[in-house]
C-alpha cells in the first residue's frame, strides 16, 4: 500500500496505519538478505524521514508526544548518517571522475559496520512501533493535517526568500530538509486529486534532489579540504573549484524551481487542499 492518505477514511486511523507501514517496511528491509548493506541504509534512512514528515503533519494533535517521537526517529537515522556520508562521498567522487557509480563503493569492513548500525535501528523501530497505538490523535478529517502542512510550507517559502538575498554554506541544506518534508506531505495527499497533485509532488521531489546533490558536492569538497592531497596541489585546487562551480549552478537551478513549488500563498494552498479533501471523501 502506497505512502498515501485515503480521504474517505478516518484521518487519525490513516496516520497510524501509515506510521506502522513505514516501520514495518524498514524492519523488512533490515532483515532482507537480498539487499546490500548500502541499499538497506538508504531505505531505512528514508523510512525515518517519512516518519518525521508524518509526525510534522500532525504535530499539533500529538502535543508533547511530538518532540519525543521526532527525536526518536531523528536519532535512529543518525545511527546511519556517517555510513551514508561515506558511501555518498565515494559515489560523488566516481561521478566526477566519470566512473560507474556502482563500482567500488562497498567494502567488507564498511558492510559489517553498516549491519551493526542497522541492527541497532531495528531495535529502535520495534520500540517506536509499540507507541504508535498510544499517539493522542482524535480528529477525523483534514483539520488534523492542515496546521502542520501549512507550517512546513510557510517555512520553506520563507527560507527560499531568505536564500535569494544571500546564503552561507549549509543554508541550502537546511532548506532541503523543509522541502523534503513538503514533498512527503504532497505525496501523502496525492489521492485527493492525483492528476493535479502528482505534478506538484514531482516538482517538489525534483527540488529536493537538486538540493541533495548540492549538499553532496559540499560534503565532498570539505573532505578534500581536510584530507592530505594524494595528487599535486594544483590538481586538488582544480577539483575543488569544479565542485564549487557545480554547487553554485545547482543552487541557482534550485531557486528557479523553488519559485514554482512555492508560488502559491499558504492560505490559498490550505483552502484548496481542504476542498480537495472534502470532495475526496465522496469517492472510494
Amino acid at each position: 500500500m502506497a505512502f498515501a492518505l485515503k480521504p474517505h477514511r478516518n484521518a487519525a486511523k490513516e496516520v497510524r496505519r501509515i506510521a506502522r507501514q513505514q516501520v514495518d517496511r524498514g524492519l523488512g528491509e533490515i532483515g532482507d538478505d537480498t539487499l546490500s548493506a548500502e541499499t538497506a541504509v538508504h531505505q531505512v534512512r528514508k523510512r525515518c524521514k517519512k516518519m518525521r514528515a508524518l509526525l510534522r503533519l500532525v504535530a499539533d494533535e500529538l502535543g508533547d508526544e511530538y518532540a519525543l517521537e521526532n527525536r526518536w526517529y531523528r536519532d535512529t537515522a543518525r545511527l546511519l548518517s556517517d555510513i551514508r556520508d561515506t558511501q555518498q562521498a565515494a559515489r560523488t567522487r566516481q561521478s566526477l571522475a566519470g566512473a560507474d557509480a556502482g563500482e567500488g563503493v562497498s567494502t567488507s569492513a564498511a558492510d559489517i559496520r553498516a549491519r551493526e548500525a542497522l541492527a541497532q535501528c531495528a531495535d529502535r523501530l520495534r520500540e517506536g512501533r509499540e507507541r504508535i497505538a498510544r499517539w493522542p490523535l482524535q480528529s477525523r478529517g483534514f483539520e488534523i493535517l492542515r496546521p502542520g502542512l501549512l507550517r512546513m510550507y510557510r517555512r520553506g517559502k520563507r527560507q527560499m526568500k531568505t536564500l535569494r538575498r544571500g546564503s552561507e554554506p549549509g543554508d541550502f541544506h537546511q532548506w532541503r530538509k523543509v522541502v523534503k518534508y513538503h514533498g512527503y506531505h504532497l505525496k501523502l495527499l496525492r489521492p485527493l486529486w492525483p492528476a493535479v497533485l502528482r505534478t506538484h509532488y514531482r516538482e517538489a521531489a525534483r527540488l529536493g534532489e537538486l538540493l541533495g546533490d548540492e549538499h553532496d558536492l559540499l560534503v565532498l569538497a570539505r573532505r578534500l579540504e581536510l584530507e592530505a592531497a594524494d595528487s599535486t596541489e594544483d590538481g586538488r585546487e582544480q577539483a575543488l573549484a569544479e565542485l564549487y562551480r557545480r554547487s553554485r549552478a545547482l543552487r541557482s537551478e534550485a531557486l528557479r524551481l523553488g519559485a514554482r513549488v512555492y508560488a502559491e500563498k499558504p492560505g490559498l494552498l490550505g483552502r484548496r487542499l481542504r476542498e480537495y479533501w472534502r470532495l475526496g471523501r465522496s469517492r472510494p
